[in-house]
């Protein structure tokens, strides 16, 4: 898996040299990046409802923190918080981690191209109304997203992502999942 994790990412910043353009100066070395994104969402209804008629709430948010190393390179720490309950059952995680993003100097329309390389270490705490305990997982992510800046200093984005999750129960054995996902949010950039 390493390798195969450096090969995409040397093959990310080779192709971004290659293609070389002008980088506008919230990607340069030097810069700050602050985002993140959130989601709500509360469900009701025979089909999402508990035997017990209750619905669901869910809710996420996942701030970060980067510094640009080098010209459209930026390393940085990344949070993430989420919690969802239903009746009697509910679950918090939190995670913490590091992240890279490469923004590729090409001129695609208004906005920067990116791939995009997390880890997250997640405890997560539920309690399912009759027993309540905890667990850890840990989530690989790779994605591709796009910038498009508002202004010279702050722009929305999205990231498409591809997740390797590895779920390991209290005095269990190691499950794996993958996901698929899209995110949105904000970003703030300061040179």
């Amino acid at each position: 898996m390493k390798k195969i994790v450096a090969v995409v990412l040397g093959v990310m910043m080779a192709a971004g040299f290659a293609m070389a353009g002008d980088m506008p100066d919230a990607l340069m070395k030097g810069s700050w990046e602050l985002g993140g994104g959130f989601s709500f969402k509360t469900t009701s209804g025979d089909y999402y409802e508990n035997t017990d008629g209750d619905g669901s709430t869910d809710f996420s948010i996942h701030p970060d923190l980067g510094y640009f190393i080098m010209d459209g390179l930026v390393v940085g720490a990344s949070l993430e918080f989420s919690s969802h309950s239903q009746g009697d059952v509910s679950n918090g995680t939190f995670g913490l981690g590091p992240f890279v993003n490469y923004y590729f100097p090409l001129e695609l329309g208004p906005g920067h191209p990116y791939g995009h390389l997390s880890y997250l270490y997640n405890s997560m705490s539920f309690d399912n109304g009759t027993t309540d305990g905890s667990d850890s997982f840990t989530r690989l992510m790779l994605g591709v997203g796009y910038d498009v800046p508002l202004n010279e200093h702050v722009g929305i984005y999205g990231l498409i992502h591809y997740d390797m999750d590895s779920f390991t129960p209290d005095g269990g054995d190691a499950v794996d999942g993958n996901q698929m996902g899209l995110m949105v949010g904000l970003k703030v950039f300061h040179f």
